[in-house]
């Protein structure tokens, strides 16, 4: 896992990590929740990062099956 820088940079756009989803964290958590140089490391982890977060359907993935193997699906109904 990457280290956090402690000195993060300026927001750069990487990946799946665009402007737009960088805004939309930022409207998440409005402007009292967070101050500018948490936000900074926020973006910093979420550009690290990016390909662990799904913002829509068809960027999802599964887990890698050595660590998670595959469980048996249940009926919601016999439960």
């Amino acid at each position: 896992m990457p280290k956090l820088n402690p000195n993060p940079p300026e927001f750069k756009p990487t990946g799946r990590y665009m402007q737009e989803r960088k805004e939309a964290m930022d409207r998440a958590h409005g402007d009292n929740f967070l101050w500018p140089e948490e936000k900074k490391l926020l973006h910093d982890f979420m550009r690290m990062h990016n390909e662990a977060f799904a913002w829509n359907d068809s960027e999802r993935g599964c887990f890698k099956p050595e660590f998670f193997p595959p469980s048996c699906c249940c009926n919601p109904n016999a439960l």
